[in-house]
């Protein structure tokens, strides 16, 4: 195990990497075998849950009660010019594989790469959506981005605009892949329909109230996009679009499936069909959870194993039932 190591902690618009002063025997640890596949195993943080089971562990030792006193700022990095003003909240986790930090950050929800050793800038990509970023039921930098390797070469990174659309880079050079989607990027605003005059119609592209700050979770070499809406009260004020959860292969963008939840109680959150948390798989089902306190498990053709109303089975609504966080899968 390496003698230094990176711990990311987010305040405001301010990256900051400890490192612990101790005498340094090696550098950052690499992904070893032949798969060219990242691990927590070696240092790596490749998944915003750490993996996809939603574990949020790594096996590091090295930071303890006896040395935490001795860890001093290694570099910082801030995120002012990310966008047009400064960022109030900055709630992401960045992603580390191969020595390389990736995160989000600004109000254009910029995508940075930095050299996870000294935080130089490599790279920067961001997107000017206009009025559809503005109003947007969820802005600023989000809660990060999703990586993807075939453990050949190939290395993207995957993240949600502002405005809603999917869009892969190349985790090298921060370019759009022209050959998934539509350039690089997929609107995910198609196909999401809500009530109007007792019919279900396309919400509009540029105003529809729909989005998400989490991250795709991507297994099998399939992204799996979620959606949600408002925070917060307003969802009084709601358009209730319909949220969906939807997989797209990961090298084309085509979209392979799609799923709306629902059978939420009426009243609080109506739109609760949306999906906020980042989801998690076991590899055999998806896990997630959506508004309204529900909870639901999918099969990986997007057909529903089971899903439970949390509010209906441990009580009324005493407490606000809106999970901010994924859920974690344990054996």
């Amino acid at each position: 195990m390496p003698r230094t190591i990176f711990r990311i902690v987010s305040a405001l618009a301010l990256l900051v990497v400890l490192a612990w002063v101790a005498p340094r025997v090696s550098g950052q640890a690499s992904p070893t075998g032949a798969s060219g596949f990242p691990s927590t195993k070696n240092g790596e943080w490749p998944n915003y849950n750490a993996d996809v089971k939603g574990s949020r562990y790594m096996p590091l030792d090295q930071i303890n009660a006896s040395n935490f006193n001795q860890l001093e700022v290694a570099w910082r990095f801030k995120t002012d010019n990310l966008g047009p003003r400064l960022e109030y909240k900055l709630e992401g986790t960045p992603l580390m594989v191969k020595g390389v930090l990736y995160a989000t950050g600004g109000t254009r929800r910029s995508v940075v790469a930095l050299n996870a050793k000294t935080g130089e800038l490599k790279w920067v990509h961001n997107l000017d959506e206009g009025r559809r970023a503005e109003v947007a039921p969820r802005k600023l930098s989000g809660r990060g981005l999703s990586y993807w390797t075939d453990g050949k070469g190939d290395e993207r990174i995957i993240y949600y605009t502002i405005g809603y659309r999917l869009v892969e880079l190349n985790a090298k050079t921060g370019q759009m892949i022209p050959s998934f989607g539509k350039g690089g990027m997929i609107d995910l605003k198609e196909g999401v329909v809500f009530g109007k005059d007792g019919k279900q119609v396309q919400i509009p592209l540029e105003t529809g109230e729909i989005g998400v700050h989490s991250t795709p979770l991507i297994v099998n070499d399939i992204i799996i996009a979620s959606s949600a809406m408002a925070e917060g009260i307003r969802y009084q004020f709601s358009a209730n679009a319909k949220g969906l959860i939807r997989a797209y292969d990961v090298r084309t963008g085509k979209l392979l499936w799609q799923t709306k939840l629902g059978g939420e109680s009426a009243g609080r959150h109506r739109n609760g069909s949306g999906s906020n948390p980042s989801p998690v798989t076991d590899g055999k089902g998806l896990l997630v959870t959506f508004k309204s306190g529900n909870l639901a498990a999918l099969n990986f053709d997007g057909t529903i194993r089971w899903q439970a109303n949390l509010v209906e089975k441990f009580g009324p609504v005493r407490l606000y039932w809106d999970y901010g966080t994924s859920p974690a899968l344990t054996e």
